[in-house]
């Protein structure tokens, strides 16, 4: 399983640092590498699936539905 730094993950996505602190303050990605009773010390660690699973939770309906059209239009869906 690859896992992604805090600064590989925004690379990964094209978005910023800070927005990958953003999603993980409020709940939507949680670093595999965090013990739910521990105060973290480390570098948070993700794995690749969890965070273009919320980048693509993070996108609105008509992105994914544009997305849609031009995959019908190409002929791949």
């Amino acid at each position: 399983m690859a896992t992604l730094t805090t600064v590989e993950a925004a690379e990964l996505l094209g978005v910023s640092v800070r927005t990958v602190q953003w999603w993980v303050e409020r709940g939507y990605l949680a670093p595999c590498n965090r013990h739910p009773t521990r105060t973290m010390t480390w570098e948070a660690r993700y794995t690749e699936e969890d965070v273009i699973e919320c980048a693509h939770d993070r996108r609105p309906r008509t992105w994914h539905e544009r997305l849609d059209r031009l995959a019908e239009r190409a002929g791949l869906a």
